[in-house]
This record gives structure tokens, sequence and C-alpha cells, in this order.
């Protein structure tokens, strides 16, 4: 059994790292944990239902994501107590408490039956042959549940009936601010002027933006657009509708790159308040950080 140590940020950014990991278990027959992820598992259904992923804990009468991740926490003590008086791989299990999240082991031993194998994902070597292999399978897990669907369908039925495009624009403030010097940090005003150079790309067409975000927005900036934003708008929501539109743009992000990969929509990271938009520079990702133009993402 593989038990990912790790949760590396938000839920997209455990998707991106958890995924490559669940389909080679998949392959190999061998079953995977998620203790971190909890706060997210609710949101998935098929997650839930598949027998090759734990998600929930062991013993039915306790059997939540919570008390599995409480059940993770206390084995990991007792083992590094253990630990100071045996050879825990003389027995399979294999945990490296140095190392930690950064542990990446061979396949030989990610692959080991009948054994324990805890290890990192976001710092670590995944094996991205198996996970494109399996692209169905891990985006039928990380499905959204039928209400979600739902919510997501009768807002784009409309937006369908009345516009030939939808711009999907995700707007990513709070911890950019500060991330990498607030590079990737814009204002109102500069994502209406992405949103019109776009725009301004497709003439003859009845284009709408869809607006993704947890952020205030103040819509005047984007006057004489066409615009859908809901304010406070679940993020599951908003990653659905993202992958429902023509083209995505946002600044870098795995929000927006899930999004894109999941559905192979065209997408263009903005990565300063001057840049300029072009159209035909928008690829589908293809893999973390990889578009299918042959660009590579870097900061």
């Amino acid at each position: 059994m593989l038990i990912i140590n790790d949760k590396p940020g938000q839920m997209c950014n455990c998707l991106w790292s958890y995924s490559p990991f669940i389909a080679l278990a998949k392959e190999n027959n061998i079953r995977i944990a998620l203790p971190h992820f909890y706060i997210y598992n609710s949101l998935f259904p098929n997650l839930n239902s598949d027998d090759n992923v734990i998600t929930k804990a062991p013993i039915k009468a306790l059997g939540s994501a919570k008390v599995l991740y409480f059940f993770y926490k206390i084995v990991v003590k007792l083992l590094k107590l253990f630990n100071r008086f045996f050879n825990l791989k003389a027995i399979n299990i294999y945990i490296n408490f140095r190392q930690w999240e950064k542990e990446s082991w061979t396949n030989e031993v990610l692959l080991k039956k009948n054994a324990l194998v805890f290890t990192g994902s976001w710092n670590c070597e995944k094996d991205n042959d198996s996970f494109l292999r399996n692209k169905k399978y891990i985006l039928s897990l990380f499905q959204p549940d039928k209400e979600c669907i739902q919510a997501v369908d009768r807002v784009f039925y409309k937006l369908r009936q009345n516009f030939d495009l939808i711009i999907g624009l995700h707007v990513r403030r709070g911890d950019y601010k500060t991330f990498i010097d607030g590079r990737y940090y814009f204002d109102d005003p500069a994502y209406a002027n992405f949103v019109r150079q776009l725009v301004g790309q497709m003439p003859g067409r009845r284009v709408v933006t869809y607006i993704a975000s947890n952020e205030n927005i103040e819509l005047s900036y984007f006057e004489g657009l066409a615009v859908h934003h809901v304010p406070n708008s679940l993020p599951l929501i908003d990653l659905e509708s993202l992958g429902r539109c023509d083209y995505i743009l946002g600044p870098p992000s795995t929000f927006s790159m899930w999004a894109s990969f999941a559905n192979d929509k065209p997408l263009l990271f903005l990565k300063k308040t001057s840049a300029v938009i072009c159209l035909n520079e928008f690829s589908p990702i293809i893999n973390q950080n990889e578009f299918k133009n042959g660009k590579i993402f870097t900061h």
C-alpha cells in the first residue's frame, strides 16, 4: 500500500500531485491512501467508491475521511517511536523521517506487494507515462458530484443560447499578493484589459466572459463587456465552469491548468500586467506545466 504523506497546498495542487501515484497504484494493483485529502474528499463521490483508493477510516463505524487522517497521524507517531529500535524496512515498512514529504522512492519500492510505503508527492519524481495512460480513470475519480454538474449545466445552457464564445477568466489574488513578490497579482482594470484584448480578436462573435474567483470583482471596470460572475461561488463549480469555456485566461495556477487538462481547452497564462494577448498562443494543457503546443511553463 502507498500512503501519501503530504498536502501540497489547495485542491488542484493535490489533484496534480496525487494523480500520478493513483494511476501507478491502479496499474499495479496496489492500494493507495490519501489521508490529507479529507478536506476535499466529499466533493468527489467516485473517489470514495473506488476500492483502489482509501479515503476513509478502516473501521466502518468511524468511516469518515477525517478519521482516516487521525488514524494516519497516530500510526506515524508509533512508527517514529519504533524506528528508534527496529529496522522498519525489515518488516516491509518504508518511511524516512528525515526526508518525509520529499522522500522519493524508486518504483521497485513503490510497487512492493505486502508493504507499507510512505511517500511524498509534490516534490517527488512521478511516473507521468502511467498518469497519462490512465487519464480517463483519473478524471472519472475526480468528477464532481451531480449537484455541481447540474448547477453548471444550467448556467452554461443559458450562456450558450445567447453567446457564440465563452472566455473563462480565472481571477486569482489572495496569496498571490506576496507570492514571488506579487508577480502574478493583477487588479480588476488589468484583468478587464486582458479580456478586451482577447475579445478584440473575435470580431463578429458574441462573446461573454465567465469570471471564476473567490475575490470581490468590481464589474464597472468590465463595462462594455458581457460578463457572468457569481460572487462567493464554490471552487468546484468554478473549476467545472472553467472547463466548459472555449478559452481559459488567468495567472499561472494549477486550478486553471486542471480545468484545461480535464477538458482539453486552450489556456493562456498571464505573466505580467503589460502582457499582450494573442489568440494563437492559447493551447491545452497535456500534463502539469506542459502545453500541447510544446511550451513548458516555468516561473
